[in-house]
């Protein structure tokens, strides 16, 4: 079975208000029409940051977490991608680096969001 035949087949087809969605195992929605991927509170550099204050965390959840996401969008590069809610917790000078790894991700230009 093909990736994206593989991930339909763990998906939930909903109607939500007469208008056709999926759910996603990777924690999105996919709009079927007009074709948006919407990732709800992707949070971005929010292990980095508590391990800034001293909480411990597992480290590698933002390479993670974009390599998930990545994969999603390059498998239907017609859609739409939205980010709905926190993209990121980053704070002061990390929120830059944050930016620049999603930029090394195909994300937007390093140092600005996108």
């Amino acid at each position: 079975m093909s990736g994206l035949r593989a991930r339909f087949a763990r998906s939930i087809d909903l109607d939500v208000g007469g208008t056709a969605w999926r759910a996603l195992p990777e924690r999105a929605a996919l709009w079927l029409q007009p074709r948006w991927l919407v990732v709800a509170d992707a949070h971005v550099g929010k292990a980095a940051t508590f391990r800034a204050r001293g909480v411990p965390v597992p480290e590698g959840t933002t390479q993670a977490n974009l390599a998930r996401l990545t994969a999603l969008i390059e498998e239907d590069p017609g859609c739409s991608t939205i980010f709905y809610r926190q993209l990121s917790r980053a704070l002061g000078n990390r929120l830059l680096q944050i930016y620049d790894t999603v930029a090394e991700c195909g994300g937007g230009p390093a140092g600005s969001p996108q």
